[in-house]
């Protein structure tokens, strides 16, 4: 059974980045992108609530809130499994495995690494 959440307009997802105080196993800088949903009038009042709960995140993490924030309109009717709530896209003369080297997986995420079978 799938859970559906009625998307009454505009809903928008906003990317924070932040620098934590700690470093990684070789010293460098540990950085965190978020992604986090909030209902508002526009953009401006998603990015002011977006910049409120960034500071109680940073606070209740002990880091530092980065200046920068990107701001996605999410156009969904519901919010169901395989609704957008971020989409950035950017030219680049990069070939397919490079773009992705580049921005993606430089091999210094924190990620769960999962292999395909």
């Amino acid at each position: 059974m799938t859970t559906k959440y009625l998307m009454l307009e505009p809903w928008y997802g906003v990317r924070t980045l932040y620098l934590h105080p700690f470093s990684d196993e070789n010293g460098l800088p540990i950085y965190e992108e978020r992604i986090v949903i909030f209902h508002a009038l526009d953009e401006n009042e998603a990015i002011a609530l977006a910049e409120a709960e960034a500071e109680q995140y940073a606070a209740a993490n002990d880091c530092t809130v980065l200046e920068y924030i990107m701001c996605f309109h999410l156009t969904a009717a519901e919010l169901v499994n395989a609704v957008e709530v971020f989409s950035l896209m950017r030219g680049s003369a990069l070939e397919a495995r490079e773009y992705i080297d580049r921005h993606f997986d430089t091999s210094s995420e924190r990620a769960r690494n999962v292999e395909e079978n």
